[in-house]
């Protein structure tokens, strides 16, 4: 993922949707490196796809503070 973005930043796009949810600590991982990579001005929205836990969703967000431009459905709510 961090190559991909890498060459779509060297392409010109200033955005990349991670796709993540199974490992919330990879998941930190792969932002922190492709914000490493790309430099602020990359923006990163992470997508967990409703598979994290609330605990988990927490977490992420807050190592991830500063670093993403959104969080894209981290839970499944049920109503």
């Amino acid at each position: 993922m961090v190559a991909d973005a890498k060459k779509l930043y060297g392409q010109g796009f200033r955005a990349v949707k991670v796709k993540a949810g199974v490992h919330p600590d990879k998941d930190i991982e792969v932002c922190k490196l492709i914000h490493e990579a790309c430099g602020p001005d990359m923006k990163i929205n992470l997508d967990p796809y409703m598979l994290y836990s609330r605990e988990n969703a927490l977490r992420v967000g807050m190592e991830l503070d500063g670093i993403l431009d959104s969080f894209e459905e981290p839970l499944l709510v049920c109503l």
